[in-house]
């Protein structure tokens, strides 16, 4: 790489081949003169015209402008000088427009300081830095989005926005609203909706869908609250990047628009499920069932679509390092399968999933299809995640959904029974809604949800609907029958996990005050 300087745009030659032109620029950052104009030549000879950047050197005054150091052409930037663009769009392009060893020598030559942060540490109390080179931009943000970007993350913002599905004649209505802080601790790019069986979770999500079809009319409709004017409604085609939904049940209630490759305007939509749309199983209920076959062969073909991209393989592997936290997956030895040459990779993969349970083959799926079709600001729907799973394998399939969102800007809204899906999202992104015929309610959970016991989420999130149903109904009916807490403890052969004992114990207690009180 050949780096030249010029005095203005007219001197740069119309081809060139692995060369930067430096291009002279007359703005003043309070005395200090850094900024360059820069028009690199790949080396293939393309031309590619980037922001404006700084260079600077340690020891640096105001008494001597950078660019009346650069007499003769040059290789890389000699020892104690550094570099830095104030625009996260430079450092965009440099992603996006060159080869990764192209983009590795730019930045070696540049001393770049988002690629050697170690760098930016040494100088960073330099007058120069923070004067001119930090003029525009924290030096966090540097060291966090810039260096993300630059690996090819996306760039982390916040969302604010709310879907409301008014009321109908047979049907109450609920107005949610979803909040992401952009880098907050836990994350919070996924949602979830809880409530009992037929309260109107999945109805909801299925609202959401249409919603953001040209082809169906509805009423509900999405809205932001971060306007100066306040509430406001909005296009998802101008605030989501796409739109996706899975569900994984045979009773999959999702009414799918057109899929994306068959849309005519509107937000991008794709559908991740069991549901076939070319009909070739059908079901007692209706639905049309993909075989297993055709489940087989969507995941080589999305592996292969990950596979295309560095940073989508980079993405997968990460994902499935989470999953393999599962024994089960760790001895599947998925990991192989991003060493594979391309004609190896299909019977690599098709051996690896026909070997696989159900559940196994569900979460892998989901994931795979998540890593190829998941974009910035895309909007993920997941109807009941925990259905076919066991805790340990829907915890790990949260934890590597949970990444996947935040790393790729997304957001996430799941509609659950699982106190397992909630363990890994905070209290301040869970809904309860409540249904009474045309009335609804929501509230957030009383307690923490995020990483809290499962025994104590199932009592105090789920508690109105747990107190009803399972062992409850077994120990209310023997407290009911009479006995003591030893008698009905005998009677079940003392055959009571340590929680149910506690209740059982309670109830006991509040029957014998009641018959006192008679």
């Amino acid at each position: 790489m050949i780096i030249h300087f010029v005095m203005n745009r007219n001197e740069v030659p119309s081809g060139a081949v692995n060369a930067v032109y430096l291009i002279y620029d007359n703005w003043d950052d309070y005395g200090f003169r850094t900024t360059f104009g820069v028009i690199a030549f790949d080396e293939y000879g393309a031309r590619h015209d980037l922001p404006r950047f700084h260079i600077g050197f340690s020891g640096q005054t105001t008494s001597l402008d950078t660019y009346t150091l650069f007499k003769e052409p040059f290789n890389e930037l000699p020892e104690g000088f550094f570099s830095l663009c104030g625009s996260v769009d430079f450092y965009k392009m440099l992603y996006s427009e060159f080869s990764e060893g192209w983009r590795a020598e730019f930045l070696r030559a540049f001393r770049d300081l988002v690629r050697y942060p170690e760098l930016l540490d040494s100088v960073k109390s330099e007058k120069v830095v923070q004067v001119s080179l930090l003029r525009s931009v924290g030096i966090d943000e540097v060291k966090d989005q810039f260096a993300s970007v630059l690996r090819g993350e996306v760039l982390l913002t916040d969302f604010d926005f709310g879907f409301e599905l008014p009321p109908s004649d047979k049907f109450a209505g609920f107005d949610l609203e979803f909040k992401v802080k952009a880098r907050s601790m836990p994350s919070t790019n996924m949602h979830a909706i809880i409530g009992r069986n037929g309260v109107g979770k999945t109805t909801y999500l299925n609202a959401m869908v249409k919603a953001v079809s040209p082809h169906t009319q509805t009423d509900a409709s999405f809205y932001t609250t971060a306007s100066i004017f306040g509430r406001r409604k909005m296009d998802p085609e101008n605030y989501f990047g796409s739109l996706i939904s899975v569900a994984f049940s045979a009773f999959d209630p999702f009414d799918q628009p057109p899929l994306a490759e068959d849309q005519d305007g509107g937000l991008k939509y794709s559908y991740i499920g069991l549901t076939d749309h070319l009909q070739s199983r059908v079901t007692s209920s209706g639905k049309h069932l993909k075989t297993d076959e055709m489940l087989q062969e969507e995941f080589v073909k999305s592996l292969a679509e990950c596979f295309l991209d560095l940073s989508r393989k980079t993405r997968w592997k990460q994902a499935i390092e989470t999953l393999e936290r599962d024994e089960n997956f760790a001895e599947m030895r998925l990991l192989e399968l991003a060493e594979c040459s391309d004609g190896d990779l299909r019977e690599a993969a098709l051996q690896r999933i026909k070997k696989m349970s159900s559940g196994h083959t569900i979460v892998i799926l989901s994931m795979t299809l998540l890593v190829a079709r998941v974009d910035e600001k895309t909007l993920v729907l997941f109807d009941e995640p925990e259905s076919h799973l066991q805790p340990p394998l829907l915890s790990a399939l949260m934890r590597s959904l949970s990444q996947l969102m935040k790393a790729r800007n997304a957001v996430a809204i799941i509609a659950t029974h699982s106190p397992v899906v909630l363990q890994e999202i905070p209290k301040s992104c869970v809904w309860k809604v409540f249904r009474s015929k045309l009335a609804s309610e929501k509230t957030r959970p009383e307690i923490e949800t995020f990483g809290e016991n499962v025994g104590t989420l199932t009592r105090d999130v789920f508690g109105l609907d747990v107190a009803k149903s399972g062992f409850h109904m077994i120990l209310a009916d023997l407290v009911k029958s009479g006995g003591s807490y030893e008698q009905i403890l005998d009677r079940l052969g003392g055959s009571l996990g340590y929680e149910a004992r506690g209740i059982l114990k309670a109830m006991v207690v509040n029957r014998d005050e009641r018959d006192d009180q008679r």
